[in-house]
C-alpha cells in the first residue's frame, strides 16, 4: 500500500472511531481593523501544577498559529529571554505588571496573555479520552484595552486512532514517536483552533502573508542519542513551499521533502563530534517570494553525547574456585552506564562480547584459558576504545628467575620443568593448580618463596607432583623442592602435593 492510500485508510479510520466536543465562548471589542496593532509577543502562559509541559507546548503551537496570520510576531526565545534579564521568569509575575511596562520591555504594541485551565487524561484499555481547557486575552498596550477574550475546553474522545494529518502521518511513516506525544500536539491542536477562532487581525494583502504552517513535530523529546541515531521532522502546512530544518545549535538549513501533499519530512543524522544539551528542532517554510513561516518543534528538547568514555585502566585476572575473575578500575565518567567484556582464544583477533556489567568485576567459568578486553559505555551508548588484551598470567616451561606477580602453573602447560632456581619476591604468589607436573633440573634449588607466597593446592583426585627431569628419578637429583626464606607471618600452602 502507498503511503497516500495508507494515510488515507487511517484518516478514515479515525474518522469513524473517534469524537470530539468543545465548550467555550469568546468576546470581541469592536474595533476597526485599521486600529487594531500590528506587533505582538505570546506571553508565557501561567501553568497549572505539574502541567508545566503541556503550558509550554499550548503557548508555542498559539505562537506558531499567529505566525501564520499578519501581526508581526516576536519569537517565544526573544520574549523569555528579555522577560529574564528584566527578572520576570514567572509568568505570574508578569501578569502584575501594567500591559504598557511589559510591551515596551518586549517592543511590540500587543500582548497576549493566555493559562492553562486543566489538562486531564483517561485511558481504559484502547479508549483514550483528553480534556484540556485554556483561557487567553489580547490587550492593546497602547490603550490598555482588552481586544479580546476567548475560553474554551476541548474535550477528544477516541481509540487510539489519529484525527490529524500529522499524526497519522507519523503514525504510517515514523513509528518511532510515542503515543503520549502524538495525544498532546492533537489535544492542543484542536484546543488553538478554537481559541483562536474570531480573533481580529490588522489587515494584510495577500503578498506579504507569510506561508501557512500547522503544525511541527519530531522524534527527539527527551532522548539522549549518540552518533549514527536519527532525528526524524514532520511538519505540514502550505503544499508547495520550501520547507527547511534546524537542530539548534548543531545543524542548520536541512531539507524537508514534501512527501504528501502540505506533509514534509526530514530527517537529521547525528555525527561523532556532536555534543549538546538543551537541543531542539526549529523549521521553516518558504515561499518562492521569500516570505518565511518559522516553527518550533513544541515536545522540548532533547540531549547529543557522542564522546565516548576512557578506556577502563588496571585490567587484571585472576583464578578462584568458581573460575576466571576479571577486574579493572571503575571509570570516573559522571554518565557511565557499565561495561562490556569481550574474549578470544587468541591474543589480538577473534574477540566477540562475552558479558555486560556495571561494576568493574567479571567472572567467567574456567573451562579453558582466554584472553580479555573490557570497553566503558556511557548512558547514550557512545563505546569506548578496548583496553588492551589480558589472560590469565600462566608460566610456560622452563622455569626459573625471580617472579614479580601473581602467577599461575596450569594442567594445559603441563609437565614443567625448573631450572636452576625459581624465586616468588615479595607481594607475589605461585598458583600451582590440581594435575599440574613439575619437573626439576639435575642440580636445581627448586622453588625459593623470598617474602612472596606458594599456594599448591591439588585434591585427592587430581594431586600436583612435584619430581625430577630424569627418566629414572633417584634421590640426589635436585636439591630441593621448596625453600621458604620468608619473613614471620608469611603464609603459604600445599595441600595435596607428592615431591
Amino acid at each position: 500500500m502507498s503511503p497516500r492510500r495508507a494515510l488515507a485508510a487511517v484518516l478514515a479510520l479515525a474518522v469513524a472511531a473517534a469524537g470530539c466536543a468543545s465548550a467555550g465562548g469568546g468576546r470581541l471589542l469592536d474595533v476597526s481593523a485599521q486600529e487594531l496593532p500590528r506587533t505582538l509577543a505570546v506571553l508565557p502562559f501561567v501553568p497549572k501544577p505539574e502541567k508545566e509541559e503541556q503550558t509550554r507546548v499550548l503557548s508555542r503551537m498559539i505562537y506558531g498559529a499567529l505566525s501564520a496570520t499578519s501581526y508581526d510576531v516576536i519569537k517565544p526565545q526573544v520574549v523569555d529571554e528579555r522577560l529574564v534579564r528584566a527578572g520576570l521568569a514567572d509568568p505570574a509575575a508578569v501578569r502584575m505588571r501594567p500591559p504598557a511596562e511589559i510591551a515596551r520591555l518586549l517592543g511590540v504594541d500587543a500582548l497576549l496573555y493566555g493559562e492553562l485551565t486543566h489538562y486531564d487524561r483517561l485511558f481504559l484499555g484502547i479508549y483514550a479520552q483528553v480534556s484540556a481547557g485554556a483561557s487567553i486575552h489580547l490587550v492593546d498596550a497602547r490603550s490598555g484595552l482588552t481586544l479580546f477574550e476567548r475560553t474554551e475546553v476541548e474535550t477528544s474522545r477516541e481509540g487510539g486512532l489519529p484525527t490529524n494529518v500529522v499524526s497519522a502521518f507519523i503514525t504510517v511513516v515514523q513509528a518511532a514517536m510515542k503515543l503520549r506525544e502524538i495525544e498532546l500536539i492533537r489535544a492542543c491542536d484542536d484546543l488553538v483552533r478554537d481559541l483562536l477562532k474570531g480573533l481580529p487581525t490588522p489587515p494584510a494583502g495577500e503578498a506579504r502573508r507569510p506561508p501557512a504552517f500547522v503544525a511541527l513535530v519530531s522524534d527527539g523529546e527527551g532522548r539522549l542519542l549518540k552518533a549514527g541515531d536519527t532525528v526524524s521532522v514532520v511538519a505540514q502546512g502550505k503544499p508547495g513551499v520550501i520547507g527547511s530544518f534546524d537542530v539548534v545549535p548543531l545543524a542548520r538549513n536541512l531539507a524537508l521533502e514534501e512527501r504528501e501533499e502540505g506533509v514534509y519530512v526530514g530527517r537529521y543524522t547525528v555525527k561523532p563530534g556532536d555534543n549538546a544539551t538543551d537541543v531542539y528542532v526549529q523549521a521553516r517554510l518558504a515561499d518562492t517570494a521569500g516570505r518565511v513561516s518559522e516553527r518550533e518543534d513544541v515536545l522540548g528538547r532533547f540531549s547529543i553525547d557522542t564522546a565516548p568514555p576512557a578506556t577502563p585502566k588496571g585490567l587484571r585476572v585472576s583464578l578462584d574456585a568458581r573460575g576466571f575473575v576479571l577486574a579493572w578500575e571503575l571509570g570516573a565518567e559522571p554518565d557511565l552506564a557499565g561495561y562490556r567484556v569481550y574474549r578470544s582464544d587468541s591474543a589480538l583477533t577473534g574477540f566477540v562480547a562475552a558479558a555486560t556489567t556495571e561494576t568493574p568485576r567479571f567472572n567467567d567459568a574456567a573451562t579453558s584459558l582466554g584472553f580479555y578486553r573490557v570497553t566503558a559505555v556511557d548512558r547514550a551508548g557512545n563505546e569506548s576504545a578496548p583496553s588492551a588484551s589480558i589472560a590469565l598470567p600462566v608460566l610456560s616451561s622452563p622455569l626459573s628467575g625471580r617472579l614479580g606477580r601473581d602467577s599461575y602453573l596450569v594442567p594445559a602447560q603441563s609437565p614443567y620443568v625448573l631450572q636452576g632456581a625459581l624465586t616468588i619476591e615479595e607481594g607475589a604468589r605461585l598458583y600451582v593448580l590440581p594435575g599440574v607436573l613439575v619437573r626439576f633440573a639435575p642440580g636445581s634449588s627448586g622453588i625459593v618463596i623470598a617474602d612472596g607466597a606458594l599456594v599448591a593446592r591439588g585434591t585427592p583426585a587430581a594431586g600436583i607432583v612435584f619430581t625430577s627431569s630424569s627418566d629414572r628419578p633417584r634421590a640426589g637429583d635436585f636439591q630441593t623442592a621448596v625453600r621458604v626464606r620468608a619473613r614471620d607471618g608469611q603464609v603459604s600452602m600445599l595441600e595435596h602435593v607428592t615431591v
